[in-house]
């Protein structure tokens, strides 16, 4: 089964707010990957028409935009819908999802995140995001603790009683399984930086690939720790180097750093390159960079790392989705390689297109606006750079 398509959400940072305050909907968009409006537990029932009328006057991004509606099987839920129906809308949070015909009665018209939060709904999450229409699953603890008539979902420490351990872990490999996303509980405890940060980083550790939040100040954090670490970069960078060099030899296990690597721990460095944001938001183009800082040599060299790196995440991709037979004649069906041509783009600070090439054979595949060059070797970029 393949890995989860991480582009099938904007993330990792997902941040609820409440519908009925649509002052805050901007401010929630511009500080976080994309934004939950929430419809159903943020929102008073008194207040929920007025919810419904503000979401609908309100115009933010489709594509960074999750709706969580209310349940299946209430007024509120239909109303809901009927609302979004006069939106760009189109990606909606299901709370309480607990079998497929609950997504199968809401059809191809919607892209839809399934919340497990019962003990029924975190049994039958296999049967649950196998469904078509659904992209990605979040679990929750408060509702599922409550539904079994428990009074905490943590211990003292702050970590998770079993029964929650279990529920997360299930969810998690039902997602994997299905090769659907997967996102991770919110954190309550507000000021807790620390506590979340651990969290997060064992989230991402063990293949979540995004994260709810409920207050600004946990994006940062959250950001954080689903970007992998200089370290973990540089020997992600190594071992696929060390693949290249031997590609097209008979070598199913490779020596890095006297470790023994094989195909796991390869698709492990390429899910750490894949999570790397380059630095800069926006990156300056290349030679506007270099002007700034008058040719300054160790600028120059942090730049064609930058260009490095890019590229190397735009090979990770493109070849995940080669072997997934997603390439059709000359467009390549990947959104998630949208931001990474750009990536690549802004960093060299070049007009025009490169060429991305299937290692071995003749021609390129188009990626968004952009083509590269086939991968040379480590030591060949080495020289290229002197």
């Amino acid at each position: 089964m393949t890995a989860p398509e991480r582009a099938s959400l904007p993330g990792p940072a997902l941040l609820f707010c409440p519908a009925d305050r649509p002052d805050r909907y901007e401010k929630a968009l511009a500080a976080a990957d994309a934004v939950i409006l929430d419809l159903e537990d943020g929102v008073g029932a008194d207040a929920k028409d007025a919810a419904r009328a503000a979401l609908v006057a309100t115009g933010l991004d489709p594509a960074r935009v999750i709706v969580r509606v209310n349940a299946t099987g209430t007024a509120e839920h239909a109303a809901d819908i009927a609302a979004l129906r006069g939106t760009g809308y189109r990606v909606i949070m299901l709370p309480k999802t607990e079998t497929r015909a609950q997504l199968d009665a809401l059809g191809d018209d919607w892209r839809i995140v399934a919340l497990c939060e019962t003990p029924l709904g975190i049994l039958n999450a296999a049967e649950v995001v196998a469904a078509p229409n659904v992209i990605a699953v979040l679990w929750g603890a408060e509702d599922l603790i409550a539904a079994m008539g428990g009074r905490t979902s943590r211990f003292p420490d702050g970590r998770y009683r079993d029964v929650v351990r279990h529920a997360r872990s299930a969810v998690l490999l039902a997602a994997a399984a299905h090769g659907k996303a997967a996102i991770d509980a919110v954190y309550l405890n507000i000021p807790d930086l620390a506590g979340l940060a651990a969290e997060a980083e064992d989230a991402s550790a063990s293949g979540f690939t995004l994260k709810a939040c409920i207050h600004p100040s946990q994006v940062a954090v959250v950001r954080t720790a689903f970007q992998a670490d200089d370290a973990q970069v540089a020997w992600a960078r190594r071992v696929l180097a060390a693949a290249r060099d031997v590609s097209g030899q008979d070598r199913g296990v490779l020596k890095v750093d006297g470790q023994m690597i094989d195909a796991p721990l390869l698709r492990q460095a390429e899910a750490i390159l894949a999570s790397v944001r380059l630095p800069g938001a926006p990156l300056q183009p290349r030679v506007a960079q270099e002007r700034q800082h008058g040719g300054d040599p160790a600028v120059h060299e942090r730049l064609a790392g930058q260009v490095e790196l890019a590229e190397d995440r735009v090979h990770v991709l493109f070849h995940r989705r080669l072997g997934q037979g997603q390439l059709a004649g000359d467009a390549l069906v990947a959104p998630a390689l949208g931001h990474l041509a750009q990536d690549v783009k802004l960093a060299r600070g070049e007009p025009g297109q490169r060429r991305l090439a299937q290692p071995g054979a003749p021609g390129h595949q188009r990626v968004d606006h952009l083509r590269v060059d086939h991968r040379p070797a480590a030591g060949d970029r080495a020289q290229r750079r002197q």
